[in-house]
């Protein structure tokens, strides 16, 4: 008797029957409106495209279980009715119905396509967490096609939703759904702390269905370990829960678990106790959930032929073998059948009828080598895609560390330019404000200097007028000392004319050299720039220029020096020709500048 291997086999049978409980826990129908009513709402004119669209999803929703043409056509309407309303949500809703459609439909590669469109829409907009479910049907179809590392993407990405939403129920159906996965990779630590996470969120929700099948499937892992302690405290929890579940087939099936787990202890009248309540449950009432008859009762009856052939109980064994043989099918329920040809070879060899034990035996050993194949076939897949998942898991850790680094490097690059910029920044500020304070000094410099300059300029008109005024005077001085000293005594003739040639020494040359050294303080080498380019220069040109240079106008020379607009003019006119240059050019501005 294979038992070990029967259970392996019935281990993961179990697990995907978790996967439809979970799928079920939400019902597809979710009005008790006839189908006909809705349809005559469509025939009312006035309706709006949203409400059409409303319409058109329940009409589909009713038909998904009843007529799948239906169901698909309707659905498609509303994807036309959610695209002219340009509503993203409703759109990916109608898409993810279609999905569902197509999933009742058993087309898996249409149903994806429907789902992928989902995906698409709702994926980062606001109204992505009602979604959740999506990526809960893309996992199991991923599941079912063997693509484990996809289901496990897309359960991911629906639990870290269902965690976002606080959507306790949601991250409860994905913990169970990553438990599976993580079983069929071999990683049975890993599926177990999923699973027993899942379960704490039932047992706190009160799900008592999804609860007696979590707690059944951990017993079974840790039954497949050899773990015989903690099976039997899971099983017995179940047993303080399972009338408080209404689900028929999971109650069988929990019943089954319990036969099987004290068939491996050896406990077979125990066994038979839990196998026949199994049984009783089965055949009391006809089933009308998902799960067919044939599923468990060969199942059933292979066991309690078991236990009672374990007994030595034989004609009991044999008639329950020849029932099971009624529901077994060696294509539909290899496993079961080829219990039932093992146990009925033994127990007519144990009746002498050697003919008859030589018969089944041989059918035995040859649906326990097809067995056996598949076994072997369906471990080797299995250790395959745990190497293509762990290999798949490695690569995208590689790339996220790869990404990470390039992620690190780009803000280490980022700080450091940053860093950089502000630097540069603050250097830039400093200069300036040093280059504006400098600019500023300077201005301040440069304005005290003109201003000084102003000063100065102003104080050499000022002496300037002076001069002129002290030699307006001294010559008319000279003039009445002329005029006394034609009508003076002999005695003081002398005399004047000795005071004459001092007054009018000083009138030559006293009062201009004093002008020429304060102007010098101001204008350094002026007179001697002018005199080594312009030697031609009298002493009456020099002085013109000096005034020039103060910026005194014609009128001002005219006041100050007491001769006419028309002497300056002309002065002027001839020093423009010493100094060749061309009428354009103004004699101030030349000198402001020389």
């Amino acid at each position: 008797m294979c038992i070990t291997k029967r259970f392996k086999f019935m281990h993961h049978s179990l697990l995907l029957v978790v996967i439809s409980v979970m799928i079920c826990l939400s019902p597809t129908r979710l009005f008790a409106n006839e189908p006909d009513s809705l349809k005559a709402l469509l025939t009312v004119p006035g309706h709006s495209s949203q409400q059409k669209f409303d319409i058109h999803s329940k009409i589909s929703k009713f038909y998904i279980d009843e007529d799948l043409d239906s169901a698909r056509s309707y659905i498609q309407k509303a994807i036309e009715l959610a695209k002219e309303l340009d509503d993203d949500k409703k759109l990916a809703d109608a898409w993810q119905s279609k999905g569902d459609v197509e999933l009742f439909g058993n087309n898996l590669d249409s149903a994806q396509k429907c789902f992928f469109n989902c995906i698409a829409i709702f994926q980062g907009k606001s109204f992505e967490n009602d979604f959740a479910k999506t990526y809960n049907r893309m996992g199991n179809i991923s599941f079912s096609q063997g693509k484990y590392s996809d289901a496990l993407k897309y359960f991911q990405s629906g639990l870290k939703i269902a965690e976002r939403t606080g959507d306790s129920l949601k991250i409860a159906i994905f913990y169970s759904n990553l438990g599976v996965i993580h079983s069929n990779l071999l990683d049975e630590e890993k599926a177990l702390e999923y699973l027993l996470n899942s379960l704490k969120i039932h047992e706190s929700l009160n799900n008592y269905c999804s609860e007696i099948t979590l707690l059944s499937t951990i017993s079974l892992i840790y039954l497949d370990n050899g773990d015989n302690e903690n099976a039997q405290r899971y099983l017995m929890k179940g047993i303080d829960q399972i009338e408080k579940c209404d689900r028929l087939t999971i109650k069988i099936q929990f019943y089954v678990d319990l036969g099987r787990f004290e068939i491996t202890l050896k406990n077979y009248r125990k066994a038979i106790e839990y196998l026949l309540h199994s049984l009783d449950l089965a055949t009391a009432t006809k089933n009308k959930e998902i799960v067919p008859e044939s599923t468990y009762l060969s199942y059933i009856y292979q066991e309690l032929g078991d236990s009672y052939l374990q007994l030595n109980e034989f004609e009991k064994a044999k008639n329950f073998f020849k029932k099971g043989l009624s529901f077994t099918n060696k294509d539909l329920n290899p496993e079961a059948f080829s219990g039932i040809m093992d146990g009925l070879a033994m127990i007519y060899e144990k009746f002498g009828q050697t003919d008859s034990a030589l018969l089944y035996y041989k059918i035995y050993k040859a649906t326990s080598d097809s067995l056996l194949n598949e076994q072997n076939v369906r471990e080797i897949a299995q250790l395959e895609l745990k190497y293509e998942y762990e290999k798949d898991i490695e690569e995208r850790n590689y790339l996220e560390e790869i990404q990470k680094k390039k992620t690190i490097v780009f803000q280490v690059t980022t700080f450091a330019i940053s860093s950089l910029l502000i630097i540069l920044f603050l250097i830039f500020l400093l200069f300036y404000r040093s280059k504006k304070n400098q600019l500023k000094q300077s201005a301040l410099v440069q304005r005290n200097l003109q201003i000084d300059l102003n000063y100065k300029n102003k104080e050499l008109i000022t002496k300037a007028i002076y001069f002129h005024h002290k030699e307006d005077f001294m010559l008319r001085l000279i003039q009445k000392l002329e005029t006394i000293k034609s009508n003076a005594k002999i005695e003081n003739v002398k005399e004047l004319e000795k005071i004459l040639k001092e007054l009018e020494h000083d009138v030559s040359n006293k009062e201009w050299k004093e002008f020429e050294l304060r102007f010098n303080e101001v204008h350094d080498d002026f007179y001697t720039k002018l005199k080594d380019k312009y030697p031609e220069l009298t002493q009456n040109d020099l002085k013109l220029c000096a005034l020039l240079k103060l910026g005194m106008s014609t009128k001002d020379i005219a006041a100050i020096t007491f001769q006419s607009l028309n002497s300056i003019n002309v002065a002027r006119y001839r020093l423009r020709k010493k100094l060749k240059l061309d009428t354009e050019i103004n004699l101030n501005s030349f000198f402001s500048n020389f």
